[in-house]
């Protein structure tokens, strides 16, 4: 779904693809099951949160993917709506 469309989207528009799921991965240095089982989700909307602030730091447009829970935290969903333009995939 999301990573597909992503892509194709960031091609034709000639702009970097980021999956910010992969990003927190790499941040946590562990999969997102593992970050969830050994940490809770606290710890992963905190990295969430860091995460998702330096990536929009970046000036240069992106195709930004972003898990659907991201919805579930009001201060990184805030974050996404204040710099971005958000699509919802069903």
């Amino acid at each position: 779904g999301k990573s597909a469309v992503g892509q194709v989207l960031a091609s034709k528009l000639r702009v970097p693809f980021v999956e910010l799921d992969q990003q927190i991965e790499e941040a946590a240095g562990l999969p997102l099951s593992e970050v969830f089982a050994v940490h809770g989700e606290a710890y992963y909307r905190r990295v969430e949160r860091e995460v998702l602030t330096r990536v929009l730091a970046t000036p240069a447009p992106m195709v930004l993917a972003t898990g659907g829970s991201i919805v579930n935290d009001p201060t990184n969903y805030g974050l996404l709506r204040a710099r971005c333009q958000t699509i919802w995939l069903r």
